[in-house]
C-alpha cells in the first residue's frame, strides 16, 4: 500500500501487512445497509474471471477509526479500480486495489444538488405568488369595482344589502390571498426577508400612528432587495412612518414596495404629512440614503391629496445612478382591501 492509501484508511502499514482485506476494513456493524465487502469482493472476483480491470460505482464502505482517534467507524464514500497484475505464464499474480476518496466530493454535490432544488421551489413559489397577485385577485379586483357600480342601481335595501355582503366577503377574500402570497414568497425555512422586516417596522409604528398602515407589495420584494438596499428602505419607511404619526395628523397610511428595474417605497398618507414647511421630518436623511445608492427621493402633499414620499433606487439589473422617474400604476382597489 501507499502511503496515501494509508493516510486516506486511516491504517498502518505495519498493523495491516499480511492481514486479509476484510479483515482490515469489516463493513460496518452498525449500518444494516452495507454492502461495502459484498460489492468490492464481487469486483475482485470479476478481474479474476476476465482478467481485465474494473472500475466500480462509488461505495458507501465506512471505515475503522483508530482507537487513539475515539475509535467505531467513520462515513467515508470511495472510487475503486482493481487492475489484474500478470506473471510471466499470463496468470493474475496480482490485483491493484485503487482507490479516491470522494467523499468531501459527494458531500458538496449533495449541498450543490439541494441548493438548486431549494432554488427550483422558490422560483415555483414565486411564479404561483405572481399569478395570483397579477391575475387572480386583478380579477376579484375588477369584479368588486363592477358590483360597486351595481350598488348605484340596486332597486331596494334588501339588495343592496347583499351587494355590500358579497362585496366585503371579495374584500376578506383579497386579503386571505394577499396573506398566502406573503408566505410564498418568505417561505417556511427562509430568513427573515424585506417583507417579513418591513411587516415589522410598521407594526412598531402603528401605535404611535393610532391604526395599523396597510402594507402592499408589487413584485418579487424578497428575491430583488438586496441586503444593502434593504437596510436603507427600512430606516426610510421607519423615518417616513415615524414622521407622519409626528406631524401628519394622519387617519391613514399605506406602505407599498415595488421591485423590478428599480426598487420603490411608497408611503401616502392622507393628512398634511411630512412636507408641512418648519418641521425636522428627516428628508435629508431620506434623501441621502437614496442617493448613496444611485436613486432619488421625492415628495408631494396638498391640504386635500395628503403626502405621498417616493424612494427610488436602481435594482440588481439597472446600474447605479440610472435610476428613473416612472409613473406608478398601482393595482385597483375594492372598497380599499388591500
Amino acid at each position: 500500500m501507499s502511503d496515501n492509501y494509508l493516510q486516506a484508511t486511516m491504517t498502518d502499514r505495519p498493523a495491516i501487512v499480511g492481514r486479509g482485506l476484510f479483515e482490515v476494513f469489516p463493513d460496518n456493524p452498525d449500518d444494516p445497509d452495507a454492502d461495502g465487502v459484498a460489492n468490492l469482493g464481487a469486483s475482485l472476483a470479476r478481474v479474476l474471471q476476465r482478467r481485465a480491470a474494473d472500475t466500480m460505482a462509488v461505495q458507501h464502505y465506512d471505515i475503522r477509526r483508530p482507537e487513539e482517534q475515539g475509535g467505531g467507524f467513520e462515513e467515508r464514500h470511495w472510487s475503486p479500480v482493481n487492475t489484474p497484475v500478470f506473471d510471466a505464464a499470463g496468470e493474475v499474480r496480482y490485483i491493484i486495489h485503487e482507490v479516491a476518496d470522494v467523499t468531501q466530493r459527494l458531500a458538496v454535490e449533495k449541498e450543490l444538488a439541494s441548493a438548486l432544488s431549494t432554488q427550483e421551489l422558490f422560483a415555483d413559489r414565486e411564479r404561483i405568488a405572481r399569478d395570483l397577485h397579477d391575475r387572480v385577485i386583478q380579477r376579484l379586483f375588477a369584479d368588486g369595482m363592477s358590483l360597486a357600480s351595481l350598488l348605484k342601481l340596486a332597486p331596494s335595501s334588501d339588495f343592496g344589502d347583499r351587494l355590500v355582503k358579497v362585496m366585503d366577503d371579495l374584500d376578506d377574500t383579497i386579503s386571505e390571498i394577499r396573506s398566502t402570497i406573503f408566505a410564498l414568497n418568505r417561505g417556511p425555512k427562509s430568513p427573515d426577508g424585506v417583507r417579513a422586516l418591513l411587516l415589522d417596522v410598521v407594526s412598531e409604528t402603528a401605535p404611535a400612528l393610532g391604526f395599523q398602515p396597510r402594507v402592499r407589495f408589487e413584485g418579487p420584494v424578497d428575491a430583488t432587495v438586496t441586503p444593502q438596499v434593504a437596510e436603507h428602505l427600512l430606516a426610510v419607511a421607519r423615518e417616513a412612518l415615524s414622521n407622519a404619526a409626528r406631524h401628519a395628523q394622519a387617519s391613514s397610511v399605506e406602505v407599498v414596495v415595488r421591485a423590478g428595474d428599480d426598487i420603490v417605497l411608497e408611503v401616502i398618507d392622507d393628512e398634511r404629512g411630512i412636507g408641512k414647511p418648519g418641521r425636522s421630518s428627516g428628508l435629508s436623511n431620506m434623501t441621502e440614503r437614496a442617493r448613496l445608492l444611485g436613486g432619488t427621493f421625492s415628495t408631494t402633499h396638498g391640504d386635500d391629496l395628503g403626502t405621498r414620499i417616493e424612494w427610488r433606487v436602481p435594482g440588481p439589473s439597472r446600474p447605479s445612478g440610472s435610476a428613473t422617474k416612472a409613473a406608478a400604476v398601482g393595482a385597483p382597489k375594492c372598497d380599499g382591501a388591500q
